[in-house]
């Protein structure tokens, strides 16, 4: 009732302002083109959530439930997929909700065209994507920085792929000379900056289609050096080149051709297309010693941070007070390792002793629970002997 109120008196409103308005200063709300929104396939700007009323814009009524159609179709295609990957494999979503392990980051453009599963055809749960215009890889991008954070530290993918194609609208605008206006021109400035680092290649090159194919490739190339680069990455590499013996996450390069579906390799590798020990930001030989036997993940919050670094810088000092102490008393060597390894003990003694009082705890814990069961038995055992010598079968359990 409220509802239809609510219409009504905003018709009425309508109506009267439409009654006294001159015609030629006045105009209501223009009407949407109905013609024009099923050319263009594009929805008017209308909460989907709340859709217009019927009484108040029949054009933007029948706009909406055009829209709803479009909904029901997905909805209608998602319940298919569901039947056939059930079909398929009767635990497949069991397997999916149990959590993912994919082995490779694919960096993308967000061009429809390029679908990044399919390209290279792995399934759910096999690829981690990111995707946006042109395939950038920018410092200040924290979606794709918290996305480097996460599928290294935690999903501990060895691979990431940088993938650009062919007939990129973002790549073409930046070779344009047309202000895009922001944010997209400050996006694909950083294309034109590649542009700016090989223009005697590409200067050379007359061809405007093939010209505008190279920056494609050399745009990948930039920005595999962008994800070589992080601070990240180089420390992930380090850890395992020193435990493993191999540098991962490996980059790779390649370009997507919507023309034919192939996929062109992209050569890159830091000594090969950029300064290698300008940027290796961390250096092996230096925290070689300092490495923990498992990757250290990153603490998920600054509070566990600071917790940590207070435990790291006090047991820091600790042991620097004792081998100070040491070399006070007698500068010599021996007594200096000696003092370390009486350090390293009485940290293993103190957690040892952690340990015993916790299993004592748990052991009184677990006497006490015993005792209970033992006193309810005895008790259900008694109320059963009552009840069977006074005859009544149901009397034991009042």
């Amino acid at each position: 009732m409220f509802a239809f109120t609510k219409v009504f008196g905003v018709a009425c409103l309508v109506a009267v302002a439409e009654s006294f308005a001159p015609s030629a200063t006045f105009a209501t709300t223009p009407r949407l083109n109905t013609a024009a929104v099923s050319r263009s396939a594009r929805a008017p700007a209308l909460g989907l959530s709340m859709g217009p009323s019927r009484a108040v814009d029949e054009d933007a009524w029948f706009t909406y439930m055009s829209d709803r159609k479009y909904l029901d179709k997905l909805y209608k295609n998602n319940d298919k997929w569901v039947e056939k990957m059930t079909k398929d494999d009767p635990e497949y979503f069991g397997k999916m909700a149990g959590g993912q392990a994919p082995k490779f980051l694919w960096v993308g453009c967000s061009d429809a065209r390029v679908p990044a599963n399919e390209l290279v055809g792995l399934g759910p749960g096999e690829l981690f994507v990111h995707r946006n215009v042109a395939n950038q890889v920018v410092g200040t991008d924290t979606s794709l920085m918290s996305i480097l954070q996460f599928s290294l530290e935690f999903l501990e993918v060895e691979n990431i792929i940088v993938c650009g194609h062919y007939a990129c609208g973002g790549v073409a605008a930046s070779m344009s000379k047309n202000d895009h206006h922001a944010p997209l021109e400050n996006w694909i400035r950083q294309i034109k900056d590649v542009y700016r680092l090989h223009a005697d290649e590409l200067d050379a090159i007359k061809d405007p289609t093939e010209r505008q194919r190279r920056l494609v490739e050399l745009n990948v190339v930039e920005q595999c050096n962008n994800i070589y680069k992080e601070a990240v990455v180089q420390r992930r590499r380090v850890w395992t080149k020193e435990k493993l013996g191999e540098e991962i996450p490996r980059i790779f390069g390649m370009v997507y051709d919507p023309a034919d579906g192939a996929l062109k390799k992209i050569e890159w590798s830091p000594e090969k297309n950029m300064d290698y020990d300008f940027y290796k930001l961390y250096d092996s030989a230096a925290v070689k010693d300092k490495l923990e036997d498992t990757y250290q993940k990153r603490p998920s919050s600054w509070r566990e941070k600071d917790v940590l670094n207070q435990k790291f810088e006090s047991k820091r000092v600790t042991d620097e007070v004792e081998v100070s102490a040491a070399a006070d008393s007698d500068d010599s060597v021996e007594n200096i390792k000696v003092a370390e390894m009486a350090a390293k003990y009485r940290q293993a003694a103190e957690r040892l002793q952690k340990e015993t009082m916790l299993r004592i705890e748990q052991e009184k814990q677990l006497k006490q629970v015993i005792a209970e069961l033992e006193d309810i038995k005895a008790a259900i055992s008694g109320k059963k002997e009552k009840g069977v010598k006074e005859g009544g079968l149901f009397d034991m359990f009042k």
